[in-house]
């Protein structure tokens, strides 16, 4: 396997020994009895199994309540190769296979090509492209992912000295959320909200990815956006890919997106089936303070039980590196996905906001449709389950 670029483990469950002795063996004693065992034991039930696991005993509750809580938030897994060209593959400790609804996966260009061999390490070892790699080993069967091409990403793991080939964030099923994708050409924008979302369906969240910089369509698009009853209150993230998005869809058969398309991801709620579901945005200049606007908008925010960052930042920029240290240092409970665009996509969108008293109005008709920037890093936050208060 000479003509591999990488080296990689597989991540698939192994296969578990059946060679057991039942005999005078009581099985829900001992897994109380010994410990850690029964813990151990819940970290590796399947999701549906552990709901179950609720109604057993009272020790058995609580096990599940914890290891279900742990499921319910978003999870990672990252690829770096260290300036000694070492591989290291980190991930968050909740990454598991069964509880994702949508998974987005952004990989470094210069360091990976989709239809480039990887080999990967089981038994016996493998050969496999990247995008296989990623269907049969990295997301959960049956799941649609989307994957960019990107200049730079960013693992939620601060390592210094490490380059991150590719970051993969993993979405679980949101109680009351629907994750709706549509993917539409530039001159197909009239009515695209109509066309994709229902008006039962109240948007909380978008994220808009194009391949070419699209400010007028960006405009068109967000006075369709307008047209809905809570357009106020959804939060916009998002960014020119120009080398390349690739949605893996199961039940779309492949196609090919020209440049001028709007890839798009919303979060939706039934408007008779509320959610515990927020999302925020904010848009950070690169004139200002980024810490002192970070711990404004943390200000502005209450978080839930559940959240994740998404941080999307201009490539050009220069000073961009200390960023994601200091996010953390602002939020230190909520973990960041970030890449580099071509240009950022976003809008404020908080709690409180609201434009100046003073503001013109032709200013805040710029605020309310501009959706382009230029050397920003946009925020998004997604955060859901029971509120937690001002976010910590």
């Amino acid at each position: 396997m000479s003509d591999h670029k990488y080296c990689v483990q597989s991540l698939k469950e192994k296969k578990i020994s059946e060679n057991a002795t039942y005999e005078l063996f009581d099985f829900g004693e001992a897994l109380e009895q010994i410990y850690p065992l029964l813990q151990i034991i819940f970290e590796n039930l399947p999701y549906e199994d552990l709901k179950t696991a609720l109604l057993v005993n009272n020790t058995w509750n609580k096990y599940s309540k914890d290891e279900l809580r742990k499921r319910n938030n978003a999870s990672w897994l990252s690829l770096s190769r260290t300036k000694a060209s070492q591989l290291t593959i980190q991930k968050s400790n909740n990454f598991k296979y069964d509880s994702v609804a949508f998974a987005l996966i952004f990989y470094n260009y210069h360091d990976i090509k989709l239809q480039k061999f990887i080999c990967v390490h089981d038994e016996p070892v493998k050969r496999m492209t990247f995008s296989e790699y990623l269907i049969n080993e990295i997301v959960p069967k049956d799941i649609d992912f989307w994957v960019f091409s990107c200049t730079h990403v960013y693992s939620p793991m601060l390592s210094k000295g490490s380059n991150c080939s590719f970051t993969g964030l993993f979405i679980p099923k949101i109680p009351n959320i629907n994750v709706q994708q549509f993917i539409t050409p530039f001159d197909k924008t009239d009515h695209i909200f109509e066309k994709s979302i229902s008006q039962e369906e109240h948007i909380h969240c978008i994220l808009l990815f194009t391949l070419s910089y699209p400010n007028l369509i960006l405009k068109k698009f967000t006075k369709e956006l307008f047209k809905r009853d809570n357009a106020e209150g959804i939060a916009i993230g998002g960014g020119v890919i120009s080398n390349g998005i690739k949605p893996f869809q199961k039940d779309v058969t492949k196609r090919v997106f020209k440049s001028n398309t709007l890839f798009c991801i919303a979060f939706t709620e039934e408007k008779n089936n509320p959610a515990e579901f927020d999302a925020f945005s904010v848009v950070i200049s690169y004139e200002v303070d980024f810490k002192q606007e970070l711990i404004n908008f943390k200000k502005q925010i209450n978080l839930r039980e559940h959240n994740f960052a998404l941080r999307i930042c201009c490539a050009a920029k220069d000073v961009k590196d200390i960023e994601k240290t200091l996010f953390n240092e602002v939020f230190p409970n909520t973990f960041l996905v970030g890449l580099d665009v071509d240009g950022e996509i976003g809008r404020d969108k908080f709690q409180s906001w609201q434009p100046e008293e003073d503001t013109p109005e032709k200013k805040k008709q710029k605020m309310r449709y501009c959706l382009c920037h230029q050397y920003t890093t946009i925020i998004v936050i997604l955060s859901w389950g029971k509120k937690i208060g001002v976010a910590d």
